[in-house]
C-alpha cells in the first residue's frame, strides 16, 4: 500500500485484523516537488474516525531509517490527522514508521489505548548480524505527538527512539 490520504470523512471504524505493510520505495513517495507526502494515513476535516482490531501497521521504516544517515530526512509520519475530530484508536500494534508513528495536529476528542507502538531496532543490524555492516538508530521516531483538545492516551507499550508521548500546544480556535 502506498498511502491513504482523505479529507472530510464522517463515522467509519476501520478494524485492522491482519497486517497492513505501506510501501518501502522510497522513490514513489517524492512528490513533484521534491517532497513526500506528510503521511502514509492522512486525514483532514473528519469527524468520527476509529481504529480498532487486533493487527498491525508496518510502516517498513528501514529503508528511511538508512536513508536519514545518507542522503535528507524527508520521512513521513506513519498516521496524521489535521482537524479532525472524535478520533479513537485500541488494540493495534504500530510497527517502525518511518518517522512519528501517530501525529494528532489542531484535533479534538482523542482517546488511543491499549495499543503497542514498537519501534524495532534490531531490524537495523539484519539477520543473524550477517546483512550489515554498522548499528545505526531510528532517529526521531516519536510514539505520539499531540497537538489537540480533549485528549485519553492510557495503557500503553511505546518502545521507539525519541519521544514517547509529546504534547504540543493546539489552536486556540478550535472550531
Amino acid at each position: 500500500m502506498k498511502n491513504l490520504s482523505t479529507f472530510a470523512l464522517h463515522d467509519v471504524t476501520l478494524q485492522i485484523e491482519g497486517t497492513i505493510k505501506v510501501s518501502d520505495d522510497i522513490n514513489r513517495w517524492k512528490d513533484q516537488v521534491g517532497g513526500v507526502k506528510e503521511a502514509m494515513f492522512y486525514f483532514e476535516d473528519c469527524e468520527g474516525v476509529h481504529f480498532s482490531g487486533h493487527g498491525t501497521v508496518d510502516g517498513q521504516g528501514l529503508k528511511w531509517w538508512r536513508e536519514v544517515y545518507v542522503r535528507t530526512d524527508f520521512r513521513p509520519h506513519l498516521f496524521k490527522f489535521h482537524e479532525v475530530r472524535d478520533i479513537s484508536f485500541q488494540h493495534m500494534l504500530i510497527l517502525n514508521s518511518p518517522s512519528w508513528s501517530i501525529d494528532f495536529k489542531d484535533c479534538r476528542d482523542v482517546v488511543v489505548h491499549d495499543m503497542t507502538i514498537f519501534i524495532d531496532s534490531a531490524v537495523t543490524r539484519g539477520r543473524n548480524g550477517s546483512e550489515h555492516d554498522s548499528v545505526m538508530y531510528p532517529l526521531n521516531t516519536d510514539g505520539i505527538d499531540i497537538s489537540a483538545f480533549n485528549v485519553t492516551i492510557y495503557n500503553m507499550n511505546i518502545t521507539n527512539y525519541d519521544d514517547a508521548i509529546v504534547p504540543k500546544p493546539c489552536r486556540s480556535t478550535w472550531r
